[in-house]
């Protein structure tokens, strides 16, 4: 039996009915090397483990458990596990097109060296009425209407539907974009790619953009690093930290457009997610905190400055050392990013 030459990693909690329809889409995967899918359970409650059983019948599927360790120990449970050189992670609410690895193979064949593949994220219309933090134009909501009239009389009576369901998939996948909606992440990488192009290597603040959503970088390098720091608990920024250490020890950087990938739209805990991602920054900046990068970083997550505004304010990395000015600027950025933390 051959390795693997891809390693799919997918950490997993509670999102059974996200799950299945982004399981069904690897079936559709069109790639033409080895490839293993490592799903992990992390201490689901849900009928998980049972869909997990079943697609692994018909699919190079693996999958394990943390027993509820969060999603930093769940991916580092995937790595460890990972026999593939080069490792793709993917969320379970990620519809995923048939040429994605070819993609992101791809885009490594072609970089040296070899470093960070960002692939690209829209959102796509699964169910009606919950659409998340995501707008439904109205271009969409028409095909879905025109394909099934009946819809319109059961979101009067107050249904909630699923628009897109496996049995779908064979007729769906070659017409993603149909149902495709503009996903928030969406906008911020087309800020970054219209300044920096797709190689966003010498972007101050590159570190930022690597969301495990959709993200590919060499195996060799992930296990040099230490992979994620478990600390990270909770919703947010654990990729964001390793991203950041990636690009300290010299990795490159690419956004790969075609390696495109859908996230699923769903309701949110908004709330909860932005308490977790509190908690995780304040550990980020007293971790990082000589880094007057992670400070600006912060500006821009809470709105006070775009991403691409703050790679301009940060100083010239060439400035000596023990630039007294420089330190100074340091900590009034590392004081003011910490008091907003604290808000």
């Amino acid at each position: 039996m051959k390795l693997p030459e891809v390693t799919v990693i997918i950490p997993t909690y509670n999102k059974e009915k996200y799950l299945e329809l982004s399981l069904a889409s690897w079936l559709h995967q069109q790639f033409g090397r080895e490839y293993e899918i490592i799903v992990v359970d992390d201490g689901c409650t849900d009928c998980t483990l049972q869909l997990l059983r079943r697609y692994s019948q018909s699919l190079p599927l693996r999958f394990e458990s943390t027993g509820n360790k969060g999603r930093a120990a769940a991916r580092n449970l995937g790595l460890q596990l990972a026999r593939g050189p080069l490792v793709v992670f993917v969320d379970d609410d990620r519809i995923v097109p048939p040429d994605f690895l070819e993609r992101h193979w791809g885009a490594h064949e072609k970089s040296a060296p070899a470093g960070i593949v960002i692939g690209w994220t829209s959102g796509l219309l699964v169910e009606l009425p919950g659409p998340g933090d995501q707008l439904i134009p109205e271009r969409v909501f028409n095909r879905v209407l025109a394909r099934d009239p009946a819809i319109s009389d059961q979101l009067l009576a107050g249904k909630e539907l699923q628009i897109l369901k496996t049995e779908h998939f064979q007729e769906a996948v070659p017409r993603l974009d149909e149902l495709a909606l503009l996903d928030p992440w969406e906008n911020q990488l087309t800020q970054v790619v219209s300044v920096y192009g797709t190689d966003i290597t010498e972007c101050p603040l590159a570190w930022t953009y690597g969301t495990t959503g959709n993200l590919s970088v060499p195996r060799e390098a992930l296990e040099r690093s230490g992979g994620f720091d478990e600390a990270f608990n909770g919703w947010g920024l654990e990729d964001t930290e390793l991203h950041y250490r990636l690009v300290r020890a010299g990795l490159r950087t690419k956004i790969e457009r075609r390696a495109v990938n859908y996230h699923q739209n769903h309701p949110k805990n908004r709330r909860s997610q932005m308490l977790n991602w509190q908690i995780n920054a304040k550990r980020m900046l007293l971790k990082h905190q000589s880094d007057e990068a992670v400070a600006l970083y912060i500006q821009a997550a809470v709105g006070n400055v775009s991403i691409v505004e703050a790679c301009k304010l940060l100083p010239d990395r060439q400035s000596p050392k023990g630039s007294h000015d420089l330190a100074v600027y340091r900590d009034l950025l590392v004081e003011n990013a910490r008091r907003l933390l604290e808000c």
